[in-house]
């Protein structure tokens, strides 16, 4: 898999698995959901793209066998 498909997936797939328990907190206290967690639970989504897509490669950096 390439590494921006990788990245791509690994937030999305942590966002709908998130969702549930957003849904559950803004259940328990009143919060409207679509007002407040659902865009701000999208936003992160989008911003961890780049943020693991650039950690993958320095890790991968980090990783490799020394001479």
């Amino acid at each position: 898999m390439k590494d921006w498909q990788k990245s791509f997936i690994r937030p999305l797939y942590g966002t709908v698995a998130f969702q549930p328990f957003a849904l559950l907190w803004c259940w328990l206290t009143g919060m409207a959901y679509w007002t407040m967690m659902g865009p701000l639970t999208i936003y992160s989504m989008l911003c961890f793209i780049p943020i693991y897509h650039y950690y993958d490669r320095f890790l991968g950096l980090q990783m490799e066998p020394q001479p």
